[in-house]
């Protein structure tokens, strides 16, 4: 089962993309709900404007039918000699029936007499044998009468015979149509009423009187009572066989009726169109939370990344286009981190370097920050003593803690400084292999390898950066970057040292004997005055100089000058102690 959380839905995109995605659902899904509704709408009524046609033609051809019926019934019941009165109660069509001679003599009445008035031309179809069909308006008290009158008998003995049609068996079973269809039959001339099973459709008849008549016609609607209605309507030629005025037959039933298969079509569709557009939600939901929850994870973790933190990393496991930005957004994030850490580390030594001339303080530092840059057991720096190029001072501390820094002075042998520069690239010292002794003692007991990279200035080699590692590996591009960063900033801080060490040799010492010269012993003569008050106690002071000197430059030269005044000060130095001081005042003094 598939759960969704709200997280996601708090981003605005969410939001955005949700409503885009409902309204492209929605928006087509209701135009086909509303253009399949309408479309079954105007099928139904199309088909029931066409059963309303039929139903209407059908029953004004049984009204015809019924019409010649009853009066062919009548005709040769007489003719045949039977009863009147036997046709009368044996058969249901009639409601009465007479008899009466063409002078206007009724010899023979049955049922309630109707006393009809014809016309002329009436009277001149009947003299000619022809039936014909006599229609009696409604009135207050009594519905209107429908009236056959036939021509009887003999030419010579003729009676006519005035048969009024029962109405229940003129207008037939109303039963038998489709439920709530309604029948209207009127005169066509007048519009007159003759049989309504409802409301009279007067807007009905009123449409059809000047279309022709059984020709097709447009849907006609109207209302009765609020309810609107449909009716077609079918004409009905008497005047060949009844010599009557033409009738209307309308067939009428409600809209809701018709579009009654439209209500239960709607009922089954709406539902299933929510249904369809909840599925579709749900889809949508599903892609957008499946897109959006690891653009939300990537995009806290670019915060974080912002906030310096690159150590987290965006835990998305899968194997589409989001699973591969994320390992290389953790890939970049990893590399931005390690770049941001040296860059540290750098700024460190940086600030080291310019802060402070102490060069065992710039070591230090170094130490503490350069296991970032390659991950090492152990790391060491190696400077070359400055005055003696065959003596090192190398410092190194493990890893794991930095701050433990031991520091040792060991001896170079012949080869090992050609040995430390061999390579620009750096160079890798297995622990199976002999090494120079400065770079041995940064190796751990479980280190296999050492890197040894060269600080050089000035193409002149000043000392060594040595990580002690598991393996000898090959560095990256990034790591080998690094180091090189880092061994160009120790040169600097090297040779800033060394420089000062010489300005301060060139100001403070004779630059022949090597001892202190005058601005340095008169600085020492008179920290020794003040120590002496301090204590009340006694300090000697000799002055010395060199008698016949000026004759050993003039007939030796300068250079066996030179060379006794280094070896009368070395003389004087093993005289004196370690805390006493011998200086140079200057020529032989």
């Amino acid at each position: 089962m598939i759960r969704f959380g709200t997280r996601f839905l708090a981003s605005r995109v969410a939001w955005r993309v949700v409503a885009l995605f409902v309204v492209a659902a929605l928006v087509p899904l209701a135009l086909m709900v509303a253009l399949s509704l309408s479309y079954v709408r105007d099928t139904l009524m199309d088909q029931g404007q066409q059963r309303l046609a039929g139903s209407a033609k059908a029953y004004g051809m049984d009204v015809i039918a019924r019409m010649l019926d009853a009066s062919d019934l009548v005709k040769h019941a007489v003719d045949a000699g039977v009863d009147p009165k036997d046709v009368f109660h044996a058969t249901q069509p009639f409601r009465s029936l007479t008899l009466a001679d063409p002078d206007g003599a009724f010899p023979q009445r049955l049922g309630p007499t109707l006393v009809v008035t014809l016309t002329e031309a009436q009277r001149k179809r009947l003299e000619a044998g022809q039936r014909v069909a006599h229609v009696e308006p409604q009135t207050e008290q009594a519905a209107a009468a429908v009236v056959v009158v036939v021509p009887v008998g003999r030419p010579d003995r003729r009676r006519w015979a005035y048969a009024e049609l029962n109405p229940a068996y003129l207008w037939g079973d109303l039963a038998a149509w489709p439920t709530a269809m309604q029948f209207c039959v009127a005169e066509w001339s007048s519009l007159a009423p003759i049989f309504c099973a409802g409301a009279v459709p007067e807007a009905a008849m009123r449409a059809d009187r000047g279309q022709p008549a059984r020709s097709a016609r447009e849907p006609i609607a109207w209302e009765a009572d609020g309810a609107r209605q449909r009716s077609a309507t079918w004409g009905l030629f008497l005047n060949v066989e009844f010599g009557t005025g033409d009738w209307i037959v309308v067939a009428t039933l409600p809209e809701a009726e018709l579009l009654r298969p439209a209500v239960a079509f709607k009922g089954v569709f709406l539902p299933v169109a929510a249904l369809a557009l909840l599925v579709v939600v749900w889809l949508s939901l599903r892609l957008i939370r499946s897109t959006l929850t690891p653009l939300e994870q990537l995009t806290r973790a670019t915060r974080r990344v912002v906030a310096h933190d690159f150590g987290s990393r965006v835990e998305i496991t899968r194997d589409d286009e989001f699973g591969e930005l994320a390992s290389a957004f953790n890939a970049m994030t990893r590399r931005l981190g390690k770049q941001f850490t040296a860059l540290n580390a750098m700024a460190e030594i940086d600030r080291e370097i310019l802060s402070s001339r102490d060069l065992e303080r710039v070591v230090l530092t170094a130490l503490r920050h350069l296991h970032h840059l390659v991950p090492a057991q152990a790391i060491g720096v190696v400077l070359l003593d400055q005055d003696n190029g065959s003596l090192a001072r190398t410092s190194f501390a493990a890893c794991r803690r930095p701050e433990d820094v031991t520091t040792v002075r060991i001896p170079l042998g012949a080869d090992d400084a050609t040995l430390l520069r061999q390579s620009p690239a750096g160079t890798w010292f297995p622990a199976t292999e002999p090494c120079p002794e400065c770079i041995r003692v940064v190796l751990s007991s479980s280190a296999q390898a050492a890197f040894a990279y060269p600080i050089e200035w000035r193409e002149a080699l000043c000392g060594s950066l040595v990580f002690a590692v598991d393996a000898p590996t090959s560095l990256t591009e990034d790591e080998l970057a690094q180091v090189r960063e880092a061994a160009a900033r120790m040169a600097v801080a090297v040779s800033s040292a060394w420089r000062d060490a010489q300005l301060y040799r060139q100001a403070h010492f004779d630059a022949l004997t090597g001892l202190p010269n005058r601005p340095l012993f008169l600085d020492r003569l008179s920290q020794e005055i003040a120590h002496c008050q301090r204590d009340d106690t006694r300090f000697s002071l000799l002055f010395i100089d060199l008698d016949h000197f000026k004759k050993i430059n003039d007939t030796q030269g300068h250079s066996r000058g030179d060379a006794v005044l280094v070896e009368t000060a070395q003389r004087l130095l093993r005289c004196v102690r370690s805390s006493d001081t011998v200086a140079r005042l200057g020529g032989d003094e």
